[in-house]
């Protein structure tokens, strides 16, 4: 299951490098593109890491950095840069 998370890491980087260096730099179009392009394969990653047990970032909903610490409600597992920007905390209050 490791190779299979690393496979999809692989795919997911290397799109994300290819968006950058062709839509990075574009506010208007960039956006649009990032999330047809790069979002799916971001997701699949994060699918398969649960699958295999591991820990995702709950901070943002594309995020794969890897989790460090957890949100500011101490609920979900997070990377320290989304600490205290847990997007299922704010689903959560959105809900209720």
């Amino acid at each position: 299951m490791e190779d299979y998370v690393q496979m999809w890491g692989d795919i997911a980087a290397r799109h994300e490098k290819e968006w950058k260096e062709t839509w990075g730099n574009n506010d208007t179009t960039g956006p649009l593109v990032y999330r047809r392009d790069v979002v799916p394969y971001k997701q699949i990653v994060r699918a398969v890491r649960l699958k295999a047990d591991q820990p995702i970032c709950w901070g943002a909903a594309d995020c794969l950095d890897q989790t460090l610490s957890h949100c500011a409600a101490g609920k979900h597992e997070t990377c320290k840069q989304h600490a205290n920007d847990c997007f299922l905390c704010k689903a959560e209050a959105e809900s209720a």
